[in-house]
């Protein structure tokens, strides 16, 4: 047998080595059969859903929304609100409530910061707006938004009413020439409102208040069109009297511009409170004849507020009375004269008639 040279052996050990290497990394590579034992714990498979993009939440962003507005016929505009709460209420739907806050500060107020402050706000300053502000935010969700698919119908229909209402009261009343601009917003309160930004009168009508194709809608127009008519020239500060002549006028105006339905309708009443006034009506006739020269706030609430009161006065009869009021004079003048009287004339002639009604 032939034997290997020292130099042999030398080429044939490495050799061997480097084959055995090759078979210790192949066998550590290679996936293990055995199963595991008693004490080796196995991660369960995962059910959790991975995370979900952040690109597929709505964007934080410092910018505002824009404002949408339509021109008007005289170069003044229907600036439209609503659009930015429809957006606010998308980018608001799944985000905490400190989120919420956030986007109405960055992104709705901004929108016009006058607007909100002295219509929405009231003209509130410092801690007591910051309350106030909270207690809209959360009206807006626990209210609004559930009901936001009818807000954004009336929305689609309210620019043709408002620009197809002010032709419709322009043709009762010829001289209407209101030179401000309109507002479409979500309210919180007012069904429609004439109100001061920034020194200059605006209508503001609130869209979460009616329902699509009501008659509500043009009515609130008409009702508050003719406030800005005729408040040019009379003022319903002060006394008792002004203001339910004011509302009983604008009331009658809305009749006229919007014909064809029922006065409950014009008012807002439930047949209830129609019935309520109705039955006490030679009553309370005489309660505003002897209240008409008063000041005193609680008393002009009792009669024009909406809300309960301690007098026992039904809510807002004061525009009731004041229609039917208008409503007897129309026998003697005409409309134009009636809206043509100062505040001296108008104390004298509701003074004589209201004694009238009582019998």
């Amino acid at each position: 047998m032939e034997t290997l040279s020292w130099v042999g052996w030398k080429k044939v050990s490495g050799l061997l080595i480097i084959f055995l290497g090759m078979a210790i990394l192949l066998g550590a590579c290679a996936p293990s059969s055995a199963p595991p034992s008693p004490d080796q714990s196995i991660s369960p498979e995962s059910t959790t859903p991975p995370p979900t993009p952040t690109s597929s939440l709505p964007t934080f962003t410092s910018e505002p929304l824009v404002p949408f507005s339509v021109p008007l016929a005289d170069g003044h505009r229907l600036i439209n609100l609503v659009e930015a709460f429809l957006s606010y209420a998308e980018e608001g739907r799944d985000r905490s409530a400190e989120e919420r806050t956030s986007l109405w500060l960055t992104r709705l107020e901004p929108l016009d910061p006058s607007f909100f402050n002295e219509v929405l706000y009231r003209k509130l300053e410092g801690a007591e707006r910051d309350l106030f502000r909270q207690s809209l935010i959360e009206q807006f969700w626990n209210e609004i938004v559930p009901n936001v698919e009818t807000l954004r119908q009336v929305n689609l229909e309210a620019p043709r009413l408002i620009q197809d209402g002010r032709s419709a009261f322009q043709q009762q009343f010829p001289g209407f020439d209101p030179q401000t601009d309109y507002y479409s917003t979500v309210s919180f309160s007012f069904n429609g409102k004439v109100v001061e930004v920034q020194g200059h009168n605006t209508l503001a009508i609130g869209l979460e208040k009616f329902t699509p194709g009501s008659p509500e809608l043009p009515m609130t127009i008409a009702h508050e069109q003719f406030h800005l008519f005729h408040l040019a020239s009379f003022s319903t500060q002060g006394a008792l009297y002004r203001s339910v002549w004011e509302e009983g006028l604008a009331t009658y105006a809305s009749a006229l511009v919007v014909p064809g339905y029922r006065l409950s309708q014009y008012l807002g009443f439930s047949v209830d409170r129609m019935n309520e006034i109705a039955d006490r009506f030679s009553e309370l006739c005489g309660q505003l004849a002897g209240e008409m020269s008063s000041t005193d706030s609680s008393m002009k609430r009792a009669f024009l507020g909406v809300e309960d009161n301690d007098l026992g006065i039904p809510p807002a009869c004061g525009y009731y009375l004041g229609f039917i009021l208008v409503q007897r004079l129309t026998e003697q003048y005409s409309l134009e004269e009636l809206t043509s009287w100062d505040a001296d004339r108008v104390y004298r002639e509701m003074q004589n008639t209201l004694p009238l009604l009582q019998l």
